[in-house]
């Protein structure tokens, strides 16, 4: 049997993730959509500390954030989805 703190555990995390889910459904409706062959792409996030706790300098970030290649894609083009399915992806 559930206690009434557990219950309500239980509530608030259900709670939590749904206006989670929420927030995000509507953050990226927020986003502009891409046109033609574009991407809307999310850059990777570079940690600002080691594992052993060293704050990294900002200009290093920064070298980091410029040099790096990876991102998540959010959003594609019209286009894009034609290349895709063309091609079979």
């Amino acid at each position: 049997m559930m206690t009434k703190s557990h219950a309500l555990e239980a509530k608030y995390e259900e709670e939590d993730k749904q206006v989670k889910s929420e927030t995000e459904s509507t953050n990226l409706d927020k986003l502009p959509d891409p046109t033609g062959w574009r991407l809307l792409v999310m850059p990777f996030a570079v940690k600002e500390k080691t594992e052993g706790g060293i704050i990294i300098a900002q200009e290093t970030l920064d070298r980091a954030r410029v040099a790096t290649q990876v991102g998540y894609v959010l959003k594609m083009g019209d286009l894009c989805k034609i290349c895709r399915i063309a091609h079979g992806d």
